[in-house]
């Protein structure tokens, strides 16, 4: 049995290897840390879909849409944190300095004084407006998201050092408990204060208790790139505009036309969502890999990959157009409604292999260039969602979210291109 394992193994290795003259791509890597990724985001993915049909079923959708509108607030004074902070751990780690995960999370956590602060304002408006509700919710999500965030750079660690099964492992726990636990507070109550109450919580103490595992097994070393934590600054004050770009979106549809068709909204971008696993996929693995190759082999290399994926990608995205109304009525049938948007909205999955260009620029440190996206994109999505989320409601909320994947693809490859 040992050797049709190994004759397999080795068989398998050779064909691997084979296939690098086509793909161009370290198909061991791939397959190995593909592997893992795919296995987290299969069980992520199914502990996602249960809680989104627990939700669907037990909560009706004006409450729903108060859950993401309190949670879409939260993410707009996530602008004020140091989240880029973790790309720039990735990097650094893959080059030895793994002390910059302690430095990172301290760091981070102290900026987090900033989102604190501004909860607690956001907390006293709501409060003097008499939305008690609302108030309190912000105030528990808001005062735990730095403590989430900065345990949560944990995940960069591991991504920078390849330990994608550790990742994975973990991932899969942090998926988990916390959805089991909101599971259960939506099955008894419908009350928004205790569920937001449950998710912040949940999710920040098993974030915690896995930043202090990741550091007792793997025990990091103390080199420190002087670097890290400006470069981290840069890239979080380059992501800041984006990061209120994408969740005004949520709050001007709840603003707009009320907590029931942001309800609508969510469950619309819920399933196309599930796909980001080949986002991160692609973030989490390419970084290392591409800040260990010149700027010349990059050129060589990535327009063939990006072209390859997105080939391959077109049959994925079809079928899930095919088969969405399917699933809408067998999981979500009280979501009906979120079903075209759903359908028009997975066509921005085709444009995942940008990443490869972005992380290029991430990998090299390229700062006026990211500006140039981290400014430009956010503006080109806060600009066409005030033009056309009033006039087309729902529809204007999908196309903006496609003009600003496409409007990445062009800046990302044309800044490539000047590297």
């Amino acid at each position: 049995m040992k050797k049709i394992i190994e004759n397999y193994r080795n068989k398998t290795y050779k064909f691997l290897r084979w296939s690098e003259k086509w793909t161009k791509t370290d198909m061991i890597y791939l397959t190995k840390g593909g592997f893992w990724l795919t296995l987290g985001q299969i069980f992520s993915s199914i502990s996602g879909l249960l809680l989104a049909i627990a939700f669907a079923h037990f909560i009706p959708q004006e409450i729903y849409g108060n859950y993401k509108y309190i949670l879409s607030l939260v993410g707009i004074l996530s602008a004020l944190s140091l989240s880029g902070i973790g790309v720039s751990i990735t990097q650094n780690v893959a080059r030895g300095f793994e002390g910059s995960l302690e430095q990172g999370f301290w760091e981070n956590l102290r900026w987090g004084i900033l989102v604190i602060l501004a909860s607690l304002g956001g907390f006293i408006y709501y409060f003097l407006n008499e939305n008690y509700t609302i108030a309190y919710s912000l105030l528990i999500a808001g005062t735990t998201y730095p403590i989430l965030q900065s345990a949560s750079f944990y995940g960069s660690f591991l991504g920078g050092k390849r330990e994608f099964k550790a990742s994975t492992i973990i991932g899969i726990f942090r998926s988990i408990i916390p959805a089991f636990l909101i599971f259960l507070t939506i099955v008894f109550t419908q009350n928004l204060l205790a569920i937001i109450t449950v998710y912040s919580l949940s999710h920040a103490i098993t974030a915690l208790f896995f930043y202090f595992y990741t550091i007792k097994k793997f025990k990091p070393n103390n080199k420190i790139d002087e670097k890290n934590i400006n470069f981290g600054k840069h890239l979080s004050l380059m992501g800041s505009l984006g990061t209120v770009a994408d969740n005004l979106e949520s709050i001007l549809i709840f603003h707009f036309f009320g907590g029931a068709q942001l309800a609508v909204y969510t469950f619309a971008t819920a399933l196309p969502k599930q796909f980001n696993f080949l986002k991160k996929a692609i973030q989490t693995m390419a970084l290392p890999k591409l800040s260990q190759k010149s700027i010349p082999e990059l050129k060589k290399i990535l327009p063939t990959k990006v072209t390859m994926l997105f080939f391959a990608l077109i049959p994925i995205v079809g079928a899930f157009i095919l088969s969405a109304p399917y699933i809408y009525k067998i999981f979500f049938p009280q979501y009906l409604d979120s079903v075209i948007y759903s359908q028009v909205l997975s066509l921005y999955i085709l444009l995942f292999p940008s990443l490869f260009y972005t992380q290029a620029l991430v990998a090299h440190a390229k700062k006026s260039y990211l500006y140039v996206t981290g400014v430009t994109l956010p503006i080109i999505q806060i600009i066409s969602l005030l033009i056309l989320l009033p006039i087309y409601g729902i529809w204007g909320a999908v196309f903006s979210t496609l003009i600003l994947r496409l409007s990445n693809f062009i800046i990302s490859l044309f800044l490539f291109n000047r590297m």
